[in-house]
């Protein structure tokens, strides 16, 4: 057990040396000081185990001195032992508001300064090792026991806390989820340890491949994922095929370990487009199951589309002009807006050209809505049931329009065309960006 360092602090010389000696003759180090700022410099380099410190002293007296040690010493327990002569409780009730934890009385007697000295070194000792736990346990909560990184929990917070942060100061961030492929035949055919040292390789990888303000955590099973705030996805695609060549190139300079592969899938926001953190994972994880799909060993950045929110910023309508006709095809081009079940307004979706056949959206991904042609015998009717749009009633003809969606929320306004000129007629919709498709 190493000598305990006790911090003498007082401003007469005769009794600094006086107290100093005493200390050594109990078997302690002392450290001597004989102001205020001398006390501070060597508490701060190397703080000591325990602080005996004069109350009467110029400038600075004892109690101000006492609560400025507490206050650099806010992570470990340093005690401090008061020496004065004022034996009144009112000082002892001021020392105590200070910090200190205990007075001795001039002149001091050795043996009583020893008993104070082991009372509040026992104290000490307990008190560390009751920090010490706790700080285990905090480390514990957050860190995964087998890789030393992050944890499950550990990357929820630091997710939502990235994510917010992203979105608040439209600034880019992007996730990577890993999944080392086949890691079931490795733990079947190897053994569990050996899939347990693949883990730990990854981990390392993982660590030695991102920046510092990025966070490696293990999501669950042989999944990681990188948090990588202010980085696009592009940008981050480029971090994953590093680690994913890094972690084949040091699988096979391994020994006793099989060759090991990842694949990843990356996700992020431009601008604020997903709205939560959760769908940014979600999103990575569908391209990381694309990638599994797509032969193993790969990289995949997920594809995102803008939100409704966004759509909803444009304040033009996009017309197309007709298209060239193919060969064969009489149907010219057809602009068709998109919208979003909550989604409130009107938008200008202009008919290029009269058809006699219904029109149809059948497209599973559009949110938008159809132009009907302006002239014809056939309804038209909007078949997915998906969007939140509105039909294009015809200007003349015996066919009614009818909106098949039954959660669309948008207005049909029916306008009476011109006979002789149908396709200048124009209906509204409820959007606010319009989308080109084929008929």
């Amino acid at each position: 057990m190493k000598t305990a360092r006790i911090l003498v602090v007082d401003d007469d010389k005769t009794m600094l040396s006086a107290v100093s000696n005493m200390v050594a003759e109990a078997g302690y180090t002392p450290l001597c000081a004989m102001s205020w700022g001398e006390a501070l410099r060597v508490f701060r380099q190397d703080p000591p185990d325990m602080v005996l410190l004069d109350v009467m002293m110029p400038d600075i007296d004892g109690f101000k001195l006492a609560r400025m040690f507490k206050n650099e010493a806010d992570r470990i327990f340093v005690p401090v032992i008061l020496i004065t002569a004022l034996d009144d409780l009112a000082s002892k009730q001021r020392g105590l508001a200070a910090g200190a934890d205990d007075f001795l009385t001039k002149p001091i007697n050795p043996l009583e300064l020893d008993l104070r000295i082991k009372a509040m070194l026992r104290v000490k000792v307990l008190t560390d090792q009751i920090q010490s736990a706790r700080q285990q346990l905090a480390k514990l909560a957050v860190t995964d026991e087998l890789t030393g990184i992050a944890n499950r929990r550990s990357l929820n917070e630091a997710l939502e806390r990235e994510f917010t942060r992203a979105v608040r100061y439209k600034h880019p961030f992007s996730v990577c989820l890993l999944d080392i492929d086949r890691f079931k035949a490795v733990n079947d055919n190897h053994g569990h340890a050996v899939g347990d040292r693949v883990l730990v390789l990854a981990a390392g990888v993982l660590s030695d491949c991102v920046r510092r303000t990025d966070l490696v955590g293990r999501f669950g099973g042989e999944e990681f994922l990188i948090l990588a705030p202010e980085t696009s996805p592009t940008d981050a695609r480029v971090l994953a095929e590093r680690v994913r060549t890094t972690l084949e190139r040091r699988s096979q300079e391994e020994q006793d370990l099989p060759d090991v592969t990842a694949s990843i899938g990356i996700a992020g926001i431009r601008n604020c487009e997903i709205s939560d953190a959760a769908t940014v994972v979600r999103l990575a994880d569908e391209a990381l199951y694309e990638a599994k799909a797509s032969g193993r060993n790969r990289c995949i950045l997920a594809s995102t589309r803008l939100t409704v929110a966004e759509e909803a910023e444009a304040t033009e309508v996009e017309t197309t002009t007709p298209s060239p006709t193919v060969a064969g095809q009489s149907s010219p081009v057809v602009r068709t807006a998109a919208l979003d079940t909550k989604a409130h307004g009107h938008v200008n979706a202009h008919v290029e050209a009269a058809r006699p056949s219904a029109a149809t959206d059948a497209d599973p991904r559009t949110d938008g809505c159809v132009g009907a042609p302006a002239t014809g015998p056939a309804a038209a009717t909007d078949a997915n049931p998906r969007t939140d749009g509105c039909v294009d009633v015809p200007a003349t003809g015996p066919a009614a329009a009818t909106d098949a969606n039954p959660e669309t929320d948008a207005v049909l306004d029916a306008v009476p065309g011109n006979a002789e000129d149908p396709a200048e007629d124009d209906v509204n919709v409820g959007s606010d960006t319009s989308r080109s498709t084929g008929s």
